[in-house]
């Protein structure tokens, strides 16, 4: 349990630092992870840019124009 608590915080950092699931090889030799690790980690980071694509576009992008104050 702690293991996975201390995983999601390193996913969530590495996130916020720019990482991207794209980038396992470059983590690994960063980091110095070994495969399992990397692709857990690769795994929240996968779920953290799919949750920031739905924010995206609900947020982001309007189905229409706001109208102009007049």
């Amino acid at each position: 349990m702690i293991k996975d608590a201390k995983r999601e915080y390193a996913a969530a950092a590495l996130y916020d630092g720019g990482w991207r699931a794209a980038d396992r090889e470059q983590l690994i030799a960063e980091y110095e992870l070994d495969a399992d690790e990397a692709d857990a980690i690769c795994e929240l980071l996968r779920i953290y840019e799919d949750r920031r694509t739905d924010d995206d576009a609900i947020i982001c992008k309007p189905a229409r124009p706001a109208k102009a104050r007049e």
